[in-house]
């Protein structure tokens, strides 16, 4: 196994074209350093004239950042009260039923409209 000064020492030894020293790195199953990118995609909000012009005014602020951060917490808002929805509704199916109820008799009828009356 080469450590990592000596793969360093075989990296200057090399006086390869960048593409090149790459395919050799893959050949050789050489480790190199990876850098992830991440990518943002572009939206457009319209803001009437009035807006716009004091939003020029106070240019100090990140209006960008400002909007990315109100998505944001919108998006939050949103995932909390479907889970707050969920929940109660959980809790509404996790009642006991009423007292003496026989959920056999339910079940029978359930099973006798789908399939048909079981034949004597």
């Amino acid at each position: 196994m080469i450590d990592s000064k000596q793969r360093n020492k075989k990296v200057r030894e090399i006086n390869l074209p960048k593409i090149e020293k790459r395919e050799y790195f893959e050949q050789k199953n050489i480790c190199t350093t990876c850098h992830t990118v991440y990518t943002m995609t572009s939206i457009s909000v319209r803001v009437p004239d009035e807006i716009k012009r004091k939003m020029k005014k106070l240019n100090h602020i990140n209006w960008s950042e400002e909007l990315r951060e109100a998505i944001l917490k919108i998006i939050n808002q949103e995932e909390n009260k479907n889970i707050a929805e969920a929940l109660l509704s959980n809790e509404e199916l996790r009642k006991d039923a009423p007292s003496k109820w026989d959920s056999t008799e339910l079940i029978r009828n359930w099973r006798d409209n789908r399939y048909g009356t079981p034949s004597d």
